[in-house]
């Protein structure tokens, strides 16, 4: 049941539907919360961080990206994790923060884990970011984003979520 909404909301949401797909993903995150389905709590959360962002209340955001993330964290769910470095880049580059961005989308594109919607998302950001940064900014971000492992990645993200 909370599938269905996580689907009629990602329907509603790229028809630029955002009260309705806001509304949908909450009902998903009610059903997924009463069931204890973490991975669809996590998810939820972080579509609800989507139509948040793109409505323009990026606190808002930042809080459901927050919230994933801490679910993503607490049962190493590494395709969450990678979900939420993602979602969070694309977070920073409307918010002016593109080499983070880049290090975070560098960072999930080296550990692939099989999930193509979570790479091709990424692979979109870094495509854009390199074509976007200068040359010694760019180089510098991805290896920034190379040298992390999974801890230090999530301290980033943390650190990025709570600014």
């Amino acid at each position: 049941m909370s599938i269905n909404r996580l689907g009629l909301g990602r329907i509603a949401y790229k028809e630029g539907l955002y009260e309705q797909a806001k509304q949908y993903y909450e009902e998903s995150l009610t059903i997924s919360q009463e069931i204890g389905d973490q991975r669809a709590i996590a998810t939820s959360f972080s579509d609800l961080g989507d139509v948040t962002r793109a409505s323009g209340d990026y606190q808002g955001c930042r809080r459901h990206f927050q919230d994933a993330l801490e679910i993503a964290t607490n049962t190493w769910t590494t395709p969450l994790i990678l979900d939420s470095a993602t979602r969070t880049a694309e977070l920073l580059v409307i918010t002016r923060r593109e080499e983070t961005a880049l290090a975070l989308v560098t960072f999930v594109m080296q550990h692939y884990t099989g999930h193509k919607a979570i790479r091709d998302r990424a692979e979109l950001l870094f495509s854009g970011l390199t074509s976007k940064l200068p040359v010694q900014l760019a180089e510098a971000a991805q290896a920034c984003g190379q040298s992390w492992d999974f801890d230090t990645a999530v301290a980033e993200l943390r650190a990025e979520l709570e600014a």
